[in-house]
């Protein structure tokens, strides 16, 4: 068994590179136990023997599904890109178990990303600089904020800020954007709006960050050839 670990910041990222270079190891899915921790590692691999590729469609729901909340998401996108290799057809079979609930798990991630582009709601703070301070708590079930990002740069850029979800914390200091696991919820209204959040959101100290787009290996390549063509 080979024990996968990929990092809190990132997941996503470092799963579809590590997930590219298991198979052009020929690594089977069975062989493989994926789990989160702090930064990526991974065991010396056998040497990239194949070309690897998957349809475009893969790659995106990959980028989605890697953001559910069930334990097995990353174990099942490999058994599927797996499945690919002899069955470059195979997403289009949604009668296939697994490719059903990687839909089905799809829509639940976009459904929390709709609800939380929806729901966001951010208090100004007391800020130490001259760049103004927002904050803010947004109740979802899967974890989309790394989707969501480029949208909040954009709208963001002048602003410092912090956003929780139950599933993790984003805060950005200088447009310099840092990751974290957040609180427990506290318990408060489940509108946002109300002034005790503010209290909350003061009240709350930073851990050690981890950077978004953790380091990876020099052989690492991100790019979108993860089945053999």
């Amino acid at each position: 068994m080979v024990d996968i670990t990929l990092p809190f910041a990132g997941t996503v990222s470092a799963w579809r590179q590590t997930a590219r270079r298991l198979l052009a190891a020929r690594i089977p899915p069975e062989h493989l136990h994926w789990k989160i921790g702090a930064a990526l590692d991974i065991p010396r691999l056998p040497a990239e023997k194949f070309k690897v590729r998957v349809p475009e469609r893969f790659v995106h729901l990959s980028d989605v599904v890697g953001w559910h909340d069930a334990a097995d998401r990353f174990a099942l996108l490999y058994r599927t890109a797996w499945g690919l290799r002899l069955k470059p057809t195979l997403l289009t079979e949604t009668n296939d178990p697994d490719v059903a609930t990687l839909i089905t798990m799809e829509q639940d991630v976009l459904t929390s990303l709709r609800r939380f582009n929806q729901r966001l709601r951010l208090h100004e703070l007391p800020s130490t600089t001259s760049r103004r301070m927002f904050a803010g708590w947004c109740d979802i079930q899967q974890d989309p904020l790394e989707i969501a990002l480029p949208r909040l740069r954009r709208q963001l850029s002048e602003f410092d800020w912090v956003i929780y979800t139950p599933a993790r914390a984003v805060r950005s200091t200088a447009q310099q954007e840092f990751i974290f696991r957040p609180p427990e919820r506290p318990d408060l209204p489940r509108n946002t709006a109300h002034p005790d959040w503010v209290r909350w959101l003061q009240a709350q100290e930073y851990p050690a960050y981890d950077l978004i787009g953790p380091a990876l290996p020099p052989d690492f390549q991100d790019d979108c050839d993860l089945v053999e063509s």
